[in-house]
């Protein structure tokens, strides 16, 4: 009687191993999606609440040059990137409170690329401003008068992370 294991059995066990280390694969690729977005969304929150902040610091409005002065701090978003800007006038009641990106004074530090797995959905909201003291909220132009959403999700939309902000600025996730 010969002792061992029949070729069927042994291509058995190679494509079942096979079969496990696929998904194996697949489920790490899926994970690391997910860290990615993770971190995108702790990325973008940090800055939300960074425009926010400086917002609620500058209450006192110097001038900047001549007459013009700071009235407040936004986030301008777009599919691959986001950035913080100051909106400036001479006169804050008559402000647009959104981004101009013809004006490079408006820039308040460096443009923020996402990562090259994730894309932000600026369907609902492209501009979060906040205006001192309180501070007031303006989402694309226009006082906050309810919740927006904003979605960022992988480039193939099969994983995604919600990030809501509230007409009071209050951020929450889902």
């Amino acid at each position: 009687m010969n002792k061992g294991f029949t070729l069927i059995e042994s291509l058995t066990v190679i494509a079942i191993l096979t079969l496990m280390t696929s998904f194996l694969i697949l489920y790490n690729r899926t994970g690391e999606r997910q860290i990615v977005l993770l971190r995108e969304k702790a990325n973008l929150i940090s800055t939300i609440l960074k425009a926010k902040n400086l917002a609620l610091s500058g209450f006192i409005q110097e001038p900047l040059v001549g007459n013009v002065v700071v009235c407040g701090y936004g986030i301008y978003l777009e599919e691959s990137q986001y950035l913080i800007y100051r909106d400036l006038a001479t006169n804050c009641n008559l402000s647009d409170k959104s981004y101009s990106p013809d004006d490079s004074k408006e820039l308040f530090g460096d443009i923020i690329k996402l990562s090259p797995v994730a894309i932000l959905n600026v369907e609902q909201v492209q501009d979060i401003f906040f205006a001192p003291p309180v501070p007031d909220i303006f989402f694309n132009g226009t006082s906050a008068s309810s919740e927006k959403n904003i979605i960022l999700s992988d480039i193939d939309h099969i994983t995604e992370v919600t990030i809501n902000i509230n007409n009071a600025g209050q951020i929450t996730t889902q």
